[in-house]
């Protein structure tokens, strides 16, 4: 298969090859039509000199006429043979003109019998002027007789020989001149019909030549753009197919090896992560259970540092801090399995999980005296219920920590399926919304605003949000607004 470099010279030379013919097609028509237009120019200057010859024949033949009127006394003093021999030769000239231009065409060879003709006709005319000549003498020696016997033999061979056959010359050079006439008119209107027809059939072969590319090298373009689109969303399992054996199918597969070590990589790093959190949690929770107790005993017995701490201060310390260090540890689990796909599939409910999200919550809901509002139906999903869980989980908790005002509100609405079928849904509480320098970090990971918590929690949400083909929008609208899409996971095209 031709490579793209390859392919580039070949439509180039292609198109180059169209517009050459174009142009030799126009040129080739136009010398047609300007050969075919010197025809009819010879033409109409040959039947002029024909007519010129024929009428000063008949001058010429009006001194034998004289002399047969004359009983050979008397004949015109004006000789016109020099003038007849110049309008032959004028004649035979352009007739071997046209010949040329019109080579072994039935019009040249009607030409090439027409040239003999017009030689013999002049042959015998010279004839005929040798005995009007001789005449002419005779008569001036006043040897009458013989002058008119030979005027007589001239005047004989000129109407029985010479005029009939220099009419049929005229005729035949008007019936040539017509000829050419009607061809030139065709030439004509083929020289204006060519570029016509030629310009926009080599255009069109132009241009599709163009879109034949150019649908290649788009194709293998988009390609490309859609695999970087699957990597850009994590999907690391995409694997891209020009379809080509060419320059893009060499960027295709550095490509699909990149993303294969991208997978390899990400997995490690996500296995690392669960086994790091994992077992950091075993000895974080046996510090913390230590810590209580600890803080206990050493409460009750009211034993302080030498500064006067108390040492049952100090271990709440310990217990609140490792407390801490046990939620950041799970959250990074939560953060770590958020982005996996989902092994255990089924159709969800979705009023069920947040039903549950909100019964969690309850003692917060009630402690901060929020009031929480949810559409009647939140419609239902192919997915992994525990990851549906961690998404409203997480954004009712980020709702209920900035959600400080005077009567505070959260709300879950349906907003019903888009246009690709992906389910719509809204997060808003009336608090004091998102600070606009934090909008476009909202959602990376450990980015906490004021009075944040671990800084994972939104980051889990995208993740999860971006596993089924959706995409989240967070702004501000008298209180933070959170809308987002998820699409049923037997949907993913992976």
């Amino acid at each position: 298969m031709m490579s793209v470099r390859t392919r580039l010279v070949a439509s180039t030379i292609i198109e180059f090859v169209i517009f050459v013919l174009i142009i030799a097609g126009i040129v080739i028509s136009t010398g047609r039509s300007d050969r075919n237009d010197n025809q009819v120019r010879y033409s109409l200057r040959r039947l002029s000199e024909a007519q010129t010859a024929a009428r000063n024949v008949g001058l010429e033949m009006d001194r034998a006429d004289d002399l047969l009127a004359s009983n050979g006394t008397r004949y015109g003093k004006v000789d016109y043979n020099g003038r007849v021999e110049d309008s032959f030769t004028i004649w035979e000239t352009l007739l071997r003109e046209n010949i040329k231009l019109s080579g072994n065409s039935n019009l040249g060879l009607r030409q090439k019998s027409e040239l003999a003709r017009v030689e013999a006709l002049q042959k015998t005319y010279e004839n005929i002027v040798l005995q009007v000549d001789e005449a002419v003498a005779a008569s001036t020696a006043a040897n009458y007789a013989q002058a008119v016997t030979v005027t007589t033999v001239a005047a004989g061979t000129y109407r029985t020989g010479f005029l009939p056959a220099l009419e049929t010359a005229i005729a035949n050079e008007q019936a040539d001149a017509a000829s050419a006439d009607v061809q030139s008119k065709s030439a004509s209107s083929t020289s204006r019909t060519v570029p016509l027809v030629l310009a926009p059939v080599g255009l069109a072969l132009v241009a599709l030549i163009s879109i034949i590319l150019m649908r290649d090298v788009t194709k293998s373009i988009t390609a490309l753009k859609n695999g970087a689109q699957q990597l850009g969303d994590d999907d690391f399992d995409v694997v891209i197919d020009i379809g080509r054996n060419d320059e893009f199918k060499q960027v295709a597969d550095a490509f699909n090896s990149m993303a294969s070590g991208l997978k390899h990589s990400t997995e490690e790093l996500r296995q690392y992560a669960h086994t790091v959190s994992h077992d950091l949690k075993g000895p974080l929770s046996t510090v913390m259970l230590a810590s209580e107790l600890l803080e206990e005993e050493l409460l009750a017995k009211l034993q302080s540092t030498e500064y006067d701490t108390p040492l049952g201060e100090l271990a709440r310390l310990i217990k609140d801090n490792t407390g801490k260090a046990v939620n950041l540890v799970d959250e990074l689990l939560r953060l770590a399995e958020a982005g996996q796909f989902p092994v255990d599939v089924e159709e969800v409910l979705v009023s069920e999980v947040v039903k549950q999200v909100v019964n969690g919550r309850e003692i917060d809901l009630n402690n901060e005296g929020i009031a929480i509002n949810v559409t009647s139906d939140l419609g239902s999903l192919m997915a992994n219920p525990a990851q549906i869980y961690q998404l409203f989980a997480n954004l009712v908790s980020n709702a209920i920590r900035y959600g400080e005002c005077e009567k505070p509100e959260i709300d879950i609405v349906y907003l019903g399926k888009d246009e690709s079928g992906a389910h719509r849904y809204r997060v808003r509480d009336n608090g004091r919304g998102i600070a606009p320098n934090n909008l476009d970090r909202l959602f990376e990971p450990f980015f906490k605003g004021e009075g944040g918590g671990t800084g994972i929690g939104l980051a889990t949400v995208d993740k999860i949000v971006k596993l089924y083909g959706g995409e989240i929008a967070a702004y501000n609208d008298n209180g933070a607004v959170f809308e987002f899409t998820l699409k049923d996971w037997e949907n993913q095209a992976w």
